[in-house]
């Protein structure tokens, strides 16, 4: 399986926009290439000796004639891009934090309520104080018995998971 088909098919649908543009970087790398080998760059050209070096970056690319290289707009979409994804992961990382924070919230209440005798039992509500931390920390289903505890942890476990891949 081809790079680009593998990456579509480990996409997930709802964050497709946050993904780098891996088609378009491409199309750029293929662009430079072919602009290279039209200056006789490249094997059997006269100019072989060109020389790349590996922290060549977008201030370092040469503008040909006022135009634009490939190579220049290849460094300006690789930059934009890594800061879309930058972005959205910086953003998706503070809110799963704030759902831990509310987890940890409930988890608590949860504790103190089992241990002053309160049920805290799986699907009652541990108490008073829980169900007003949870409805107002959180727009979901309240965190208020054991197993909406569990779920909400393996939920914001998963994420991270997912958005580290």
């Amino acid at each position: 399986m081809k790079f680009g088909k593998y990456l579509d098919s480990k996409a997930r649908p709802e964050w497709r926009d946050q993904y780098m543009d891996y088609k378009a970087l491409k199309d750029l790398i293929k662009e430079a290439t072919d602009e290279l080998a039209s200056a006789g760059y490249g094997p059997g050209g006269a100019g072989n000796e060109l020389s790349f070096s590996p922290r060549t970056t977008s201030l370092t690319v040469a503008r040909a004639a006022g135009r634009r290289s490939a190579d220049e707009r290849f460094y300006e979409l690789l930059e934009s891009e890594v800061a879309k994804v930058n972005k959205f992961t910086v953003e998706h990382v503070s809110g799963l934090k704030k759902r831990l924070k509310v987890l940890n919230t409930a988890t608590a209440a949860m504790r103190r309520a089992a241990a002053s005798g309160g049920s805290g039992g799986e699907g009652e509500a541990a108490s008073p104080n829980l169900a007003r931390v949870s409805a107002s920390m959180m727009e979901s289903q309240p965190l208020q018995s054991t197993e909406a505890l569990i779920a909400e942890a393996k939920a914001v476990g998963d994420e991270f998971l997912a958005l580290e891949k």
